[in-house]
């Protein structure tokens, strides 16, 4: 499921969205930036699966993470270090506050090689 705010009661953890390129953009040859904001202090995972649900990588696990705008890469690889066929993938990005406060989010990534 694509959900398009991440909103949780009335304050939100996680904002804007998490995305592989600009809209319009080609994909980044070989691997793509992660782009995400936090409102708040937050532990911070960020998987990548397959179009089946299939988990590829890990590329943050409970990393503790201020709020902000951020950037992570994901290499295009898997998680025994294999290049990944191009194709589209899912980023899920979890995020939980220290007060208990959860949001998900989860978007497509366009893979070229």
């Amino acid at each position: 499921m694509v959900h398009k705010g991440c909103g949780l009661g009335r304050r939100r953890l996680v904002r804007g969205r998490a995305v592989a390129c600009a809209p319009g953009q080609r994909p980044t040859i070989g691997g793509a930036a992660i782009a995400f904001g936090l409102s708040a202090d937050a532990a911070v995972d960020i998987s990548i699966v397959n179009v089946a649900g299939r988990l590829v990588q890990r590329v943050r696990q409970g990393s503790e993470v201020e709020p902000g705008s951020h950037t992570i890469t994901w290499t295009g690889r898997s998680m025994n270090d294999t290049a990944l066929p191009s194709g589209t993938y899912l980023c899920v990005l979890r995020a939980k506050a220290p007060d208990g406060q959860q949001a998900r989010a989860v978007r497509p990534i366009s893979l070229g090689r």
